[in-house]
């Protein structure tokens, strides 16, 4: 029978010189696992950490580009839209310098004009002037008859006015390639 309540004498296990240097050797390789671990976790989370706030920067970068991609596309589409503009009313713009040109060319010295008005769809223009007298003003009709730009001489509404100056209306139509762009 066991005796539970008796006096024995504990069991006192002995072990071996080489037995304890393996227990040994296995915990403090399992402490140093267990040491390569807790840092690779940690260097995992300060990884992480980096890694997440560089994608929240890049983030950031990618919705600013994006926001001046925005910027920059409406400036684009704006200057696109004004651009077709600028190129339908070059398309069917009448140059008119020319025809100031040529009347800058033809006029007399003593012949001034008053009230000019064009009309882009007739191809003329109509003035009101004022010449030194019939003289002048007959050269004048006959230098706008014989310039090989202008089609047709309308000259009407002579009279004289209060200072002797000769008035008179004109309306000069215009040949179409003298409307047109000229190549340089």
């Amino acid at each position: 029978m066991v005796d539970l309540l008796g006096k024995e004498k504990p069991i006192i296990r002995e072990y071996s010189s080489g037995a304890g240097t393996t227990d040994m050797i296995l915990f403090y390789l399992s402490f140093g696992v267990f040491l390569v671990i807790l840092s690779s976790y940690g260097g995992l989370l300060f990884l992480n950490r980096s890694q997440t706030k560089t994608q929240l920067e890049l983030l950031d970068q990618a919705k600013q580009k994006e926001t001046n991609l925005k910027k920059d596309l409406d400036q684009i589409f704006t200057l696109e839209r004004k651009t077709k503009v600028i190129r339908d009313l070059l398309g069917n713009h009448v140059f008119v310098s020319h025809i100031l040109n040529l009347l800058e060319a033809d006029t007399h010295p003593r012949v001034q004009f008053h009230d000019f008005t064009f009309n882009k769809d007739d191809g003329f223009a109509h003035m009101t002037g004022i010449a030194q007298n019939f003289v002048v003003l007959a050269r004048q009709i006959n230098t706008f008859e014989r310039d090989k730009n202008i089609e047709k001489t309308v000259f009407g509404g002579l009279s004289i006015d209060d200072k002797g100056l000769a008035t008179f209306d004109l309306k000069l139509y215009f040949k179409p390639l003298l409307l047109e762009v000229k190549p340089k």
